[in-house]
């Protein structure tokens, strides 16, 4: 079985069988960061972060603005990816250059 993501449509493919659920509200796995983004694309249309996100089954996820105009802007810094790895809790940021990572404690 396997899931594609269109902004809120699901799509689930099981063999012979296509069942679609639309998910209302679907709380975005980086509500909790303050994140904010200046992407265009090429053509300048506004891209959103759940555009370029990739989400894992482990609750892991991943921006990349490679491609677009502009930056994901996290602590005041500009970067073209950020990562978030759910079972290290470990946050990595790359701007071209360098990383900065971040260990995400629950307190």
């Amino acid at each position: 079985m396997r899931f594609l993501k269109n902004r809120e449509k699901i799509i689930k493919f099981d063999r012979n069988i296509l069942d679609e659920y639309y998910i209302k509200d679907k709380m975005d796995p980086w509500y909790y960061l303050d994140l904010t983004s200046s992407l265009t694309d090429s053509s300048g249309e506004e891209i959103e972060l759940t555009e370029i996100s990739n989400e894992s089954y482990d609750g892991s996820w991943s921006l990349n603005c490679a491609g677009y105009n502009g930056c994901i802007t996290f602590k005041n810094k500009n970067y073209q990816q950020i990562t978030f790895n759910n079972i290290t809790k470990e946050l990595h940021c790359n701007d071209n250059d360098n990383t900065d990572t971040y260990i995400l404690t629950i307190q």
